[in-house]
């Protein structure tokens, strides 16, 4: 019998998590942001409805992260307020690509980690990009008021494997915010 493979097809990311991943990264901003990430899972579909910043997370340029203890009280919390399952967790990459490193790849086969969401945020120059999608390499991009400039990508591991891979995004509050001009 051949290996049955879970691999998610979409990543769909609400307006309430969509702010808190943007502001969190802007908010550490020259240095790394670190997070949860919170929804369903639906079929092959994930559903992130909400994301928290870890306040106590320990930032630098190039790494970001928590104590364990720390984490785990959040998690406990996080579950029993809001009624939404964990998925995962989400970092920003102050000035860099919106690309794993080598590292963020052994955290999340080290640490279990199925769903993983990364912001590279740089700075804009005033340059006013509307906000799009990326079909090929799989990111969402755009600026925030011509200051930042900003891709988001949703990461996933397969189950029970090391295979990590980029998941296709929808994000309808980035339609409403380009007819606004939120960029």
């Amino acid at each position: 019998m051949g290996k049955i493979k879970r691999s998610f097809t979409k990543a769909s990311i609400s307006e309430p998590a969509f702010v808190a991943l943007v502001s969190a990264a802007l908010e550490a901003y020259d240095k790394e942001t670190l997070g949860a990430i919170m929804g369903t899972v639906y079929k092959k579909k994930i559903l992130i409805k909400h994301a928290v910043a870890y306040q106590c997370a320990i930032r630098k340029l190039e790494e970001v992260s928590i104590w364990p203890a720390k984490e785990k009280k959040i998690r406990d919390a996080i579950n029993a307020l809001t009624g939404y399952k964990i998925l995962g967790d989400f970092h920003s990459h102050p000035d860099w690509t919106c690309v794993l490193s080598k590292h963020d790849k052994a955290d999340m086969i080290e640490n279990g980690t199925r769903i993983s969401v990364l912001i590279s945020v740089g700075q804009a120059d005033g340059n006013k990009i509307p906000w799009g999608y990326d079909k090929d390499e799989k990111f969402l991009y755009g600026t925030l008021r011509g200051d930042f400039l900003l891709n988001i990508r949703v990461y996933a591991r397969e189950l029970n494997s090391k295979r990590i891979y980029k998941v296709p995004i929808d994000c309808p509050f980035v339609t409403s915010m380009n007819k606004k001009a939120l960029y």
